[in-house]
């Protein structure tokens, strides 16, 4: 198996993202700043959708554990 580091598994995810949401009829719009809160919008019946994609491994077991949660750094120190 492949290892990729942390950005390219990011653009492997949101590529699949995209072939998905293509095969399924939509028009695909992209933001020209990585800093958007969204990695893609996904336009179709006159609506527009706001898509995050993340990408997770599966883990020992076979089973993809997803832990929601947000990080951020300030001045104080990272945040979780």
């Amino acid at each position: 198996m492949i290892e990729y580091h942390t950005k390219q598994k990011g653009d492997l995810g949101v590529l699949k993202a995209q072939l998905s949401l293509y095969e399924q009829g939509f028009l695909i719009l992209q933001p020209i700043t990585e800093h958007a809160p969204f990695d893609l919008v996904a336009y179709k019946d006159n609506a527009f959708k706001r898509v995050q994609v993340k990408y997770k491994s599966l883990d020992n077991t076979g089973a993809i554990t997803l832990h929601f949660r947000s990080c951020w750094v300030d001045k104080n120190g990272t945040h979780i």
